[in-house]
């Protein structure tokens, strides 16, 4: 995807030390990986009634992590737009009956985002509407139109009241509340099923996908905030799935954590 890796070993004790200590007061925020790093310290748990103490220098007491400044200017979050392979019994106009209780729908003035001009003027059109509620783009195959679905002032309270009101700001469960579910059918069981759902941060990977007729439809996004996301994990609350997208991403394998074999458990 173009992005550079460097990557170097530290060995000298008293850099280490400094960074230790520069670090020791500091919080971290998972931003993807929670379930690693909740089964790591399962296994480091499991390990320790296993041995029945602490010991430092036993592999099972570290996890390996990847740490950046969530304020750095080159970190960036990119959306994670929805795309259908089909919707049950899908037709528009009774789709759009069902959702104006929620959303003003418009047709976009805007051409359908082809070129690399015309996807940003898009972006910068949902980033607009996006500053007062949450707003999509929505294409489905067939059709030359694409819409903007605005959340109307006060259905945001639709969301529903089982969600900290937190959870309720982010865009991907307005979606998935009140369109996904409520407006096309689906179960919150269903919007786990990779063969239905996927996802694509391109705007025009997305809407490619639709225009070529492998997918039906795409629900387009704005990217979550990051101030969303530190008030979220700072409330001890999780973000929805797929409602991130950290840029760029470290590649997989530049290192690995040896795990000692006499550590392991026998499963039987």
């Amino acid at each position: 995807d173009g992005t550079r890796h460097q990557m170097w070993i530290l060995q000298d004790p008293a850099i280490i030390k400094k960074v230790a200590e520069s670090m020791s007061k500091k919080s971290i925020f998972i931003a993807d990986g929670h379930h690693r790093y909740e089964t790591s310290r399962n296994f480091r748990n499991i390990m320790r009634a296993r041995y029945g103490m602490r010991t430092a220098n036993r592999s099972y007491e570290y996890t390996m992590m990847y740490l950046t400044n969530m304020d750095d200017e080159g970190l960036t979050i990119l959306p994670s737009h929805r795309i259908l392979k089909s919707a049950p019994n899908f037709q528009i106009n009774p789709f759009f009956e069902r959702i104006k209780r929620w959303f003003d729908i418009t047709k976009s003035q805007l051409p359908l985002p082809n070129t690399a001009r015309e996807r940003t003027a898009l972006k910068q059109r949902l980033k607009e509407g996006g500053q007062h509620n949450p707003t999509f783009g929505f294409y489905h195959k067939g059709d030359d139109q694409l819409y903007i679905l605005s959340l109307k002032p006060g259905a945001i309270e639709m969301v529903g009241d089982d969600l900290h009101p937190m959870l309720k700001r982010l865009d991907v469960l307005v979606l998935s509340r009140l369109i996904l579910q409520k407006g096309l059918g689906f179960s919150k069981e269903d919007l786990d099923d990779d063969k239905v759902f996927h996802y694509e941060s391109s705007v025009g990977t997305a809407m490619s996908h639709v225009q070529s007729g492998d997918y039906q439809m795409t629900f387009l996004l704005n990217p979550t905030k990051m101030e969303h996301v530190k008030e979220i994990a700072s409330k001890s609350l999780i973000m929805p799935r797929k409602s991130t997208y950290f840029y760029p991403k470290i590649l997989t394998g530049l290192v690995f954590n040896k795990i000692d074999p006499y550590e392991t458990i026998q499963i039987t």
